[in-house]
């Protein structure tokens, strides 16, 4: 069994802080969070092409499998938890990870610092 990886984008006396891990001293912190303080983001257990680590909240550059297509992709990493997966969302709705080309996945940044990026991606049509 692979062991959870987490981050979280917490705000602790006026401070923001984004990297956050299962190693940090503080890591009882987010058992009691709620969505004020914050979002806990679960590992993918995927890497990008420069071997970064994928989360929940990461926005990703992929190639998308449409229709035996291969076609780019722009968009957030999120749990689906209708189908108990990750995928990828943006203005055309949640796209599951099995539909992508994983291995041209590149992390371009993350909703919280980078929301701008996700106001491009369009639907696959």
């Amino acid at each position: 069994m692979r062991e959870l990886e987490f981050r979280a984008r917490i705000e602790v006396d006026g401070v923001k802080s984004y990297d956050y891990s299962k190693d940090s001293p503080s890591l009882g912190y987010f058992f009691d969070m709620n969505d004020e303080d914050g979002k806990v983001e679960l590992y993918t257990g995927l890497v990008d092409v420069n071997n970064k680590k994928i989360f929940e909240g990461d926005i990703i550059d992929v190639s998308l499998i449409f229709e035996g297509k291969s076609l780019p992709h722009l968009g957030e990493v999120v749990f689906d938890e209708s189908f108990g997966a990750f995928g990828t969302k943006n203005l055309g709705g949640t796209t599951l990870l099995h539909n992508h080309a994983l291995h041209t996945a590149k992390v371009i940044g993350n909703i919280y610092q980078n929301p701008e990026l996700l106001k491009s991606a369009q639907k696959v049509t």
